[in-house]
């Protein structure tokens, strides 16, 4: 697996937080170190599109939102949510840019690099937001594929060496390498603390940590990565907790942010190896042969035919 082959990875990439875009508003962004024009109609409506107007060529993050359209800043050509040429009610729509199919949960939005999502959008473990309070931030950069995070979570070993957590080395339990997705599961501590994790795609892992004590509560986490560039991914995190824990909101805030400071460290700490890693199994232990699995997965996850056309 080379960095060049992630631009062509089917699956779901968190592109921006939903606050970003607000009604009427646009925003170029990156994706596959090329662009993608994201805005959000009048009511509120959620579109990316492939960058070049279909007229001329001019780039269609110069525009602005008309209602429910996107207009081009050179000739006035509108873009309706789904592509088309819409620049009178009567035109029939023939002339179209690329859409992404795009979505928005957990409080990011997601496009699907392809023209037909083939798997639903990451929803951890159920949640849902009458039931659960939710926190969304963007992480930061690590300049490495949008993989090579996620190979972590299957990484025990590097929590000794590069965390400095005790020596504890748990067994991985149902172990389950899918088509699109992986399954496993592990004890965290010695008080019975668990760990439920699910990969889904290349580039993005979910994980539910069950306490071993009572009375504390379930905290439910998403960790994903998006190739802004080739060799370079952008980090967001969501969390969940639910709403009926004692104390309520004011809890569950504290527990986000303690969560956040943990992910921020995990990160700087990570920061150093991935600034100079190239991620290859060179001479695999014992102790590595879950990554190798999951790097030969990733070489045989489904990808397009052909790069999505930008424009």
């Amino acid at each position: 697996m080379t960095p060049t082959d992630v631009a062509r990875f089917e699956s779901w990439f968190a592109i921006a937080e939903s606050a970003e875009v607000g009604r009427g508003e646009l925003a170029t962004l990156p994706l596959f170190s090329e662009d993608l024009v994201l805005w959000r109609s009048t009511a509120g409506v959620i579109s990316a599109l492939a960058p070049r107007c279909q007229h001329f060529g001019a780039h269609l993050g110069g525009g602005a939102v008309c209602g429910e359209t996107l207009q081009c800043a050179f000739h006035g050509w509108r873009y309706a949510v789904d592509g088309s040429v819409r620049n009178d009610e009567s035109d029939p729509g023939c002339v179209r840019t690329f859409s992404y199919p795009c979505v928005e949960s957990a409080g990011l939005v997601w496009v699907f690099n392809g023209t037909r999502p083939t798997f639903p959008v990451p929803t951890p473990f159920g949640v849902n937001d009458s039931d659960f309070f939710s926190f969304s931030t963007t992480l930061g950069l690590i300049p490495q594929p949008c993989y090579v995070q996620v190979a972590n979570a299957l990484d025990l070993d590097h929590l000794v060496h590069v965390h400095a957590t005790p020596p504890f080395r748990p067994k991985m339990e149902g172990l389950r390498f899918n088509e699109i997705d992986i399954e496993f599961g592990y004890q965290l501590a010695a008080d019975g603390t668990a760990l439920s994790a699910h990969i889904v795609g290349p580039n993005t892992y979910c994980t539910r940590i069950m306490p071993g004590r009572p009375g504390e509560p379930i905290v439910i986490g998403l960790v994903t990565n998006t190739p802004v560039e080739r060799a370079m991914s952008k980090v967001h995190v969501s969390y969940w907790v639910r709403r009926d824990i004692p104390g309520a909101e004011p809890a569950a805030r504290s527990i986000f942010m303690s969560a956040l400071s943990d992910a921020r460290t995990t990160l700087a700490e990570d920061q150093p190896i991935f600034s100079r890693l190239r991620l290859r199994p060179l001479n695999p232990g014992p102790l590595d042969e879950n990554v190798v699995t999951f790097l030969r997965w990733v070489d045989r996850y489904p990808t397009n035919a052909e790069s999505i056309p930008f424009g």
